[in-house]
């Protein structure tokens, strides 16, 4: 059995979460909607699966400072009625990084990456993120090896004797995982 804290541990988790999202209907509804409506479909699921990306764009360092932050300043406690913007507010600060189109991509749609990837011939790939308007660190692997890459709507092309495998580890989610016929 795994330990609880082993990282094997918690991907294996994630995956369970991963299977049990439909992404049918965004996390964020509009505002002045009751819990009953809220409270519906995979924002649980979904919820726990971007705060997991976020964490993997964010970085370790800066995630769990971010978390800390949140969870300990007294300007985001409910008598002051703390909203998406005030986390997002926060992650912007603490990463000194614009994540709008993150959270909006993730959250208010149920519009997903949809990885393109492209063989040039000669062991050569473009691959891309044509749906999306931002930067998108992601893990690509090939030739059997994992490596960081800055995705976006522009291609970058990758080097690999092998086909090119879109995040296999399971930081996001994306268009493939949804793409299944049933």
């Amino acid at each position: 059995m795994l330990d609880k804290l082993d990282e094997e541990a918690y991907h294996y988790h994630i995956a369970e979460i991963k299977e049990s999202i439909k992404n049918t209907t965004p996390i964020l509804k509009l505002k002045n909607t009751d819990s009953h409506a809220s409270y519906t479909g995979d924002i649980y699921s979904k919820g726990a699966y971007f705060m997991h990306s976020l964490r993997y764009s964010l970085g370790d360092t800066i995630f769990f400072k971010t978390l800390y932050q949140f969870a300990n300043d007294s300007n985001y406690t409910y008598k002051n009625l703390v909203e998406t913007d005030d986390f997002l507010n926060l992650v912007n600060k603490t990463s000194g990084k614009d994540f709008s189109s993150f959270f909006n991509l993730f959250l208010k749609t149920t519009n997903l990456p949809d990885v393109q990837i492209d063989s040039l011939g000669n062991n050569k790939w473009n691959v891309s993120i044509p749906n999306i308007d931002f930067d998108l660190v992601m893990d690509l692997e090939g030739n059997g090896k994992i490596e960081r890459y800055i995705l976006s709507q522009d291609p970058i092309t990758i080097e690999s004797k092998t086909k090119i495998i879109v995040d296999p580890k399971n930081w996001y989610l994306h268009q493939s995982d949804f793409n299944k016929s049933e």
